[in-house]
Parts: C-alpha cells; sequence; structure tokens
C-alpha cells in the first residue's frame, strides 16, 4: 500500500522521482507500467494491476449512464503509461503538468491502492478544505462500512 506524503523536485524534463517507497512496492508487489492521469485537480498513478481492475470495473457498467460515460471519458482520454527509468523517475507529460498547475515541485501522497501527484498549493488548499470539514469526509467513510 501506498502511503505517506513527500515533496520532490521535477527536473528540467518534466521528470519526478518516486519516492523510494513507492519504488520498492512497484517491483515487489505491483506491475508496471504506472498510469498517470487528471483526477479533478491533481493527478493520480495507478500501477497496472490496479489500472486493470479499474477498467474492468468500467467496461461492466451499462454505456447509457451519461455521467459515468462523462468521467470515463476525461479520465481514460488524459492517462499516460509512465514507465520509471532507471533512476526511479517518471516523466510527467506536459499536458498532464500544466492541467494539474505542477511547474517544479511537486507533493506526491499515497492513497493505498495509487499514489496523488500535486502541486503544493493545490495540495495544501484541499488539505485546508479538509480540515474545515473532516467530518463529511468520515461520514463518507461511515456510509461504505469502513
Amino acid at each position: 500500500m501506498f502511503r505517506g506524503t513527500f515533496k520532490h523536485t521535477l527536473d528540467d524534463k518534466g521528470r519526478l522521482s518516486i519516492p523510494a517507497k513507492y519504488r520498492e512496492l512497484l517491483e515487489t508487489r505491483h506491475e508496471l507500467p504506472l498510469y498517470v492521469t487528471l483526477q479533478g485537480d491533481h493527478l493520480i498513478a495507478l500501477p497496472a494491476d490496479g489500472w486493470r481492475v479499474l477498467e474492468a470495473k468500467f467496461n461492466s457498467v451499462s454505456l447509457f449512464d451519461l455521467n459515468l460515460r462523462e468521467l470515463q471519458r476525461h479520465f481514460f482520454a488524459r492517462a499516460e503509461e509512465c514507465v520509471p527509468d532507471k533512476a526511479g523517475r517518471i516523466l510527467l507529460p506536459p499536458t498532464l503538468r500544466e492541467q494539474a498547475a505542477i511547474e517544479k515541485n511537486a507533493i506526491v501522497c499515497g492513497c493505498m491502492q495509487s499514489f496523488e501527484i500535486w502541486s503544493p498549493e493545490r495540495y495544501e488548499k484541499s488539505y485546508e478544505t479538509f480540515l474545515s470539514r473532516p467530518q463529511d469526509s468520515f461520514d463518507a467513510a461511515q456510509k461504505h462500512g469502513i
């Protein structure tokens, strides 16, 4: 499981160093490549095995659910395969960096089966929003039996 929050700096080519803990997980428990796409105002990265599970879930629902089709269209259309290089870096495509407002610095945070890549400003704003209404998140967890 991907856990923890890390601050990283992208190099001049837009490559992000995957945290060492995450590289170890990718090497021992998951399959590559990583799939990176836009999720709202940040990026989400899923290993290939998790990506296939997600695709299967989307393929099992009706093509006539227009809200789900809209999500599917924008989520999958922006997805990029990212293969870590020997130094454990992935190239974040310029369009994804731009849409997520990631310039030089990034926050990488674990979300169990995936990890997220944020601009520091957007991550801080998201955290402040969470702190202002944490009960909403706890209610959602309870709704799902967590």
